[in-house]
């Protein structure tokens, strides 16, 4: 192997570090929203499940439609298939902050905003990987309420995967190869 060959390793693992350092900003009209549920409550995990359930369940872009007392409506973006949400190895954290929320083997990322008829947003983020920011508040997806929006009470994330994220495959293969390449070269030499 040549510094040619070398350099472009070194682009490879630099590509995959820089792709794991910024977080994608999710937003309530993006191509990653499932739906909403309104008023998403009681907010345990097993209703959680439920109302991503449902929603996975609906038309593209329905809504809202009535069902047991909650509101529901389902954005246009198609994702094909979806798996139903489970609770196995789901996480939760209630610290209401709404950045660097790491997505990585996951599928269903879920926002819960608290107030009178506040709700949950749900995101699709099983072709992501890294670390997400969501909105603090409700307000872009109240269009028919008066006032600014709820704030975030707490995100979940559901559906844990084992397929690790390109960006760490990137890096490992690049250290690997700049590896062997610094081993051919010691053995070249002795």
């Amino acid at each position: 192997m040549n510094k040619a060959v070398l350099r472009i390793l070194a682009a490879i693992c630099l590509l995959g570090l820089v792709s794991q350092v910024s977080a994608i900003p999710l937003t309530f009209n993006d191509v990653y929203g499932l739906g909403t549920v309104v008023s998403g409550e009681p907010a345990s995990p097993v209703n959680e499940i439920g109302y991503i359930n449902t929603l996975i369940d609906q038309a593209l872009g329905s809504g809202p439609t009535s069902i047991a007392g909650h509101l529901y409506t389902r954005t246009s973006n198609d994702f094909g298939p979806l798996p139903d949400a489970m609770d196995d190895n789901s996480v939760r954290d209630e610290s209401g902050g709404s950045t660097g929320i790491d997505v990585t083997g996951y599928q269903y990322l879920l926002g819960k905003y608290d107030g009178p008829n506040g709700g949950d947003f749900i995101w699709y983020v099983g072709d992501l990987s890294g670390e997400v920011d969501i909105p603090q508040t409700s307000s872009p997806w109240r269009v028919n309420r008066p006032g600014n929006g709820f704030g975030l009470s707490h995100w979940s994330l559901y559906n844990p995967t084992s397929v690790p994220d390109g960006s760490t495959t990137l890096v490992l293969l690049g250290a690997a190869l700049s590896s062997l390449w610094l081993v051919r070269q010691k053995l070249g030499r002795a």
